[in-house]
């Protein structure tokens, strides 16, 4: 609860000297679903496409899984 209240003060006198604005957000423009929820392919799309990580025409065609190999163990 200390980070908290530390966090809401920081924020509270940062508004107040006019540095931050804060401003509401509708539930379907929060951008950052895109990155901690599991969306439809369509709406990903149009989330990631809105955050700049693909142009709003450009299907990205990616894949986040690496390529493993093996290692070979050098016998002593």
């Amino acid at each position: 609860m200390k980070h908290l209240a530390l966090d809401f003060h920081f924020v509270r006198e940062k508004v107040q000297q006019g540095t931050l604005r804060v401003q509401h957000i509708a539930g379907d423009d929060q951008l950052a679903d895109a990155l901690t929820k599991p969306l439809l392919k369509p709406r990903f799309h149009y989330l990631i496409s809105k955050i700049g990580l693909i142009s709003g025409s450009k299907i990205c065609d990616c894949s986040l899984v690496g390529k493993i190999e093996e290692k070979k163990q050098s016998s002593s």
